[in-house]
């Protein structure tokens, strides 16, 4: 049974939450700033690189200027010149969490995962109740096929914050490989149901659960069970082609769609 688990680790959500902090208003923000932060959350990321250059005063040492900057170049793979903003951001700033999170997310993207994961760990020793920082570390864990390592973060995670989408998708996604597929099954049917799921998650939330509720459908045929797999069946099948609404080119959602058909 072919299926891709779409982590959608989104470089873009990301990005967001770090260059936007809780409780942060656009008048601490440099000149120019908010208008490039447009552009990049429209994925128009060489159009805000060109705002930033106009508007960077070198002399200013822009702290947000250049995370952003990193976050475009991260988004156009290209990691040196990411890395370099980075890397003054982390020289200039040393309170800061977010540029050893976006160091890690590029690390991560690039495959050096165990790279990545030395990154977290030592920003965790300065910054142990940031929770992007702890969700990256579950990523790299789940990654790693670490599952008990990531769970334990996202334990930690959702003891402070009950309600995170990505902590209780990440679950979800371990379940998967697992196969434990109730569990996971109820972890993603939750996401589905929160109020404020980015749109992005949407696609590869309703492809996992199709997949999930696929294999439901496969354990209930071999247990004998063929009206409930009918039922679990013709759910799939309902998911896949949302995921499919979303994404009409993805040729992992249309295959998934048209295996399914036969059951039915």
């Amino acid at each position: 049974m072919q299926n891709s688990l779409n982590l959608t680790l989104v470089s873009l959500f990301i990005c967001v939450i770090l260059l936007i902090p809780a409780g942060a208003g656009s008048q601490n923000f440099p000149s120019g700033y908010d208008d490039a932060l447009k552009q990049f959350q429209q994925k128009k990321y060489d159009n805000s690189l060109e705002i930033i250059r106009l508007n960077f005063q070198p002399e200013s040492q822009s702290y947000e200027f250049r995370m952003l900057a990193a976050a475009n170049y991260l988004n156009l793979a290209n990691h040196q010149q990411a890395l370099q903003h980075l890397n003054f951001c982390r020289r200039e700033h040393t309170d800061r969490s977010e540029p050893i999170t976006l160091t890690a997310v590029i690390l991560r993207k690039s495959g050096n995962l165990y790279g990545a994961a030395r990154e977290i760990i030592a920003g965790l020793a300065r910054f142990p109740d940031d929770v992007p920082l702890r969700m990256e570390m579950s990523r790299v864990y789940f990654l790693l096929g670490k599952y008990p390592q990531a769970r334990l973060q996202l334990d930690l995670i959702l003891k402070s914050d009950p309600y995170n989408i990505h902590a209780i998708y990440l679950d979800g996604l371990i379940f998967i490989k697992e196969r434990r597929f109730d569990e996971a099954e109820f972890r993603l049917s939750n996401v589905l149901g929160m109020k404020a799921v980015p749109f992005y998650l949407l696609p590869s939330l309703h492809n996992n659960l199709g997949f999930v509720l696929e294999n439901i459908a496969s354990v209930n045929v071999q247990n004998g069970d063929a009206a409930g797999a009918k039922i679990k069946y013709r759910e799939a099948m309902d998911h896949y082609s949302k995921a499919l609404s979303y994404s009409p080119d993805n040729k992992i959602y249309m295959e998934n769609k048209d295996r399914i058909s036969s059951h039915l």
